[in-house]
């Protein structure tokens, strides 16, 4: 079996595909707000990766109507989100293929500034974005309330335990 985008052993890609792992989410009339994965991006478009690739509505495979993915990236410290008009052009087990309606130049530096800035990682497929201080204190107030209601509940049962094997 031939590979995607090759044929007879040629390769049939214009551009040069470069992997990345963002959450976006899809937004078209004829079905609800799709989340979605964006596994690689070129100067041409998108492959975007779905949960449940198989409960595409069969008029988005037909029609191949125009859709709009959103998804945010933060290249320098400030977040930049994003929205950019694609058509459907490949169907996959995983997916779908999507090019961009129009050029798309400023999403695909985004994209490339993204995986240059070593935010990203190739060959570990994780992110290395440092957490923001907000959400660091939020991660340690979880953290203490869990210990602040769990510590007395833990001294309390050993207590009890000690108690009842003294009086045995």
């Amino acid at each position: 079996m031939e590979s995607l985008g090759q044929l007879n052993g040629q390769e049939r890609r214009r551009y040069e595909r470069r992997p990345i792992k963002i959450h976006a989410k899809i937004h078209s009339e004829l079905l609800p707000i799709c989340e979605c994965e964006i596994r690689d991006f070129c100067d041409g478009g998108l492959n975007l990766v779905l949960p449940n690739p198989e409960t595409l509505p069969k008029s988005l495979i037909q029609t191949k109507p125009t859709l709009s993915v959103s998804f945010s990236v933060n290249p320098n410290g400030n977040r930049e989100a994003l929205i950019v008009n694609v058509k459907p052009v490949r169907f996959t087990s995983t997916g779908i293929g999507v090019s961009f309606v129009q050029s798309s130049a400023k999403v695909v530096q985004t994209l490339q500034n993204f995986v240059n800035a070593g935010h990203y990682q190739q060959n570990t497929a994780q992110f290395k974005q440092p957490l923001n201080s907000r959400f660091k204190s939020d991660i340690k107030a979880s953290c203490e309330e869990a210990i602040n209601s769990t510590i007395p509940n833990i001294l309390s049962l050993l207590q009890n335990t000690r108690l009842s094997s003294e009086r045995k």
